[in-house]
């Protein structure tokens, strides 16, 4: 046997990340995305935009969702989340990264079954790139919780309609891999033993003594 390296993050949203929907590592079978319910480890397919947005619109019955008794006051905010900005900032931030001019639209290139963007591609007035990597999407919009998001967009009215503003519907604190911190935390808080939680979100592995 192997010790496994037991990553966690503060929430996943609901459905955890695969590993390789975050970092270039191997395809661990205990790093598989899942929702984050007891009875619903079925992997989840969140890959398109209309069940990404649907999912991150709803208030599933997840561990870690906050309409809960006993759940953290301060981590509620971080289940579902919007940020706004408008054109002005959104312009600055994508021409620190590529000189582009002014920002037409933001779409998501690449979408993971978890609902992760791994790819965002940004069309400006003198060219489009692809923004990859969850840390480069992150900070291309400012610093976000999460890569798990939607966007939604509006134009101005005028020629060449550049963004006008950007609203970002969010979900999770943090990369979404292995132990949901906020999930264990209520799983606990409902009676399941440490066993059960562990078993809960390294599906696959065992605890034995290591030394």
């Amino acid at each position: 046997y192997r010790i496994i390296d037991a990553v966690y993050c503060h929430s996943c949203g609901g459905v955890s990340a695969d590993s390789t929907d975050v970092w270039k590592s191997g395809n661990y079978a205990f790093y598989q995305s899942a929702y984050d319910r007891r009875f619903w480890r079925a992997s989840p397919n969140l890959s398109s935009e209309r069940q990404a947005e649907a999912w991150l619109k709803a208030a599933p019955d997840v561990f870690c969702n906050p309409g809960q008794r006993g759940f953290p006051e301060y981590a509620r905010k971080y289940f579902r989340w919007i940020r706004r900005m408008d054109g002005a900032t959104l312009q600055r931030l994508v021409n620190a990264e590529r000189n582009v001019g002014r920002v037409l639209d933001v779409q998501v290139a690449e979408r993971m079954e978890s609902g992760r963007v791994r790819v965002l591609r940004i069309v400006g007035e003198k060219g489009s790139f692809l923004c990859t990597g969850i840390e480069s999407v992150s900070r291309i919009l400012n610093d976000l919780p999460s890569s798990f998001f939607i966007l939604e967009s509006e134009h101005e009215t005028t020629p060449p309609r550049a963004v006008k503003s950007l609203t970002i519907h969010g979900g999770g604190f943090g990369h979404g891999v292995g132990l949901c911190q906020m999930g264990a935390y209520m799983m606990a808080k409902r009676g399941y033993q440490f066993q059960d939680i562990l078993a809960h979100y390294y599906p696959k592995t065992s605890l034995r003594q290591a030394y």
